[in-house]
């Protein structure tokens, strides 16, 4: 089969992932189009080698080894090494389908739009169907501060600081965020931030996506460009158990990183503060009968408490 090369550069971290990481770049070099720039952050115990991506050929794969394992540094190095205008962020556990980079060079190379990102098809109504609208769940996600039911497009929940698609996107639709395992941008248009991942959200933070991506979106929006959900790009996130956080290490960055996020990007707005811890709270007394999360979840909130102004500062590498 003939493959044609696009000039995108694909920038995936990894961390101790090496299987699904495989997986992840056969398949993004197994389509009709292929990226002409694979660079992958590796900061594994045991480095992964380029030998163990022979048999593919045409696009050239750049391996890096830091020795700081943080997705945020890992990202900002890989912008650094890629070489092309549209950068394309990547997880190391994505599957996509022969059309989906061809289709996504499309949408991005339209001058009027800065980021194209993807929906994971469980969640998407293309691949899956539309689903039945439950609008007593929509509600009780909006009092719990996770989602607002009445949008239809990408939100960020500024209030709690979370980041949400609509459910049952079926068109290419406006976002202010995108999820951070499969969306790209314009090298060109990133040169307006002030800076690029930040590295106070250390390892593997759960929140430098929407960050990024928010910023990213404002600045976009401020020229007159679009940044937008494309349901059509096939991608499978495989949300791999192969290497994972521990447990009460990722509760806790995920509480303390949306809290120095609220204090970074919306300085003035106390009330988010309010809001948060408020959200927070009756989220913990949600999971109190599950008992899954639940004592990681009052940990971390005390963890929050105590630590309030060292988390404010972005310090967040001295909250343990």
């Amino acid at each position: 089969m003939r493959r044609v090369i696009i000039p995108i550069s694909v920038i995936i971290p990894t961390l101790n992932r090496h299987n699904t990481l495989i997986q992840t770049v056969r398949s993004l070099c197994s389509g009709t189009s292929i990226p002409k720039q694979i660079v992958i952050i590796d900061q594994s115990s045991v480095p992964i080698e380029v030998v163990e991506f022979r048999g593919l050929h045409g696009t050239e794969i750049e391996i890096m080894h830091p020795a700081i394992a943080s997705s945020t540094y890992a990202r900002n190095e890989g912008i650094k090494a890629a070489t092309e205008e549209v950068l394309l962020f990547c997880d190391d556990d994505i599957l996509i389908n022969e059309e989906t980079l061809e289709k996504l060079f499309v949408r991005i190379s339209d001058s009027g739009v800065a980021l194209v990102s993807a929906i994971h098809y469980r969640d998407n109504a293309v691949f899956e169907g539309p689903k039945k609208h439950d609008m007593l769940r929509d509600l009780g996600g909006t009092l719990l501060g996770m989602k607002k039911f009445w949008r239809k497009d990408g939100y960020v929940v500024k209030s709690n600081m979370r980041g949400r698609y609509a459910s049952g996107i079926s068109t290419v639709v406006n976002t202010e965020w995108a999820m951070g395992y499969f969306f790209c941008i314009k090298r060109s248009i990133l040169k307006n931030l002030d800076h690029y991942f930040d590295e106070h959200l250390i390892r593997y933070a759960y929140a430098e996506d929407l960050d990024f991506t928010y910023r990213y979106c404002v600045e976009a929006g401020k020229v007159g460009l679009r940044t937008v959900v494309d349901p059509t790009l096939y991608v499978n996130h495989l949300a791999s158990r192969e290497w994972r956080v521990p447990k009460q290490e990722e509760v806790n960055y995920i509480f303390a990183n949306r809290r120095y996020l609220s204090w970074k990007l919306f300085p003035s707005k106390r009330h988010y503060r309010i809001a948060m811890w408020w959200f927070d709270h009756l989220y913990l007394l949600t999971q109190l009968r599950k008992r899954e999360y639940a004592s990681e979840i009052r940990s971390s909130l005390k963890l929050c408490s105590d630590k309030k102004e060292i988390i404010k500062s972005g310090a967040i590498a001295e909250i343990s």
